[in-house]
């Protein structure tokens, strides 16, 4: 199954930008557009994506101030939170 971005527009792998002979790069904001995405949409181009390649990094905002972070936590496998020490309350 080949993921489609922006509702349908262009597939996965034709948004993705080749910087080096072994990293391609989906450019944040090509996925949705507009629209939100939901967890099914974000599981599929998860799938499509780890179809093509060895590992996938999903690079999000805050939890807190992002819904689509929600989206692509609930869609990934794991996760790796990353904290500022002196900077980041345990609430």
């Amino acid at each position: 199954m080949q993921a489609t971005i922006a509702s349908g527009s262009r597939d996965v792998a034709s948004a993705l930008v080749r910087v080096s002979s072994t990293l391609r790069v989906l450019p944040r904001g090509v996925i949705a557009g507009d629209d939100a995405l939901d967890v099914d949409e974000a599981v599929d181009i998860l799938s499509t994506l780890q179809a093509q390649a060895d590992l996938v990094v999903v690079s999000t905002g805050a939890l807190h101030l992002s819904a689509g972070a929600l989206v692509w936590a609930q869609a990934g496998d794991s996760a790796i939170v990353v904290a500022s020490r002196d900077r980041s309350r345990r609430d």
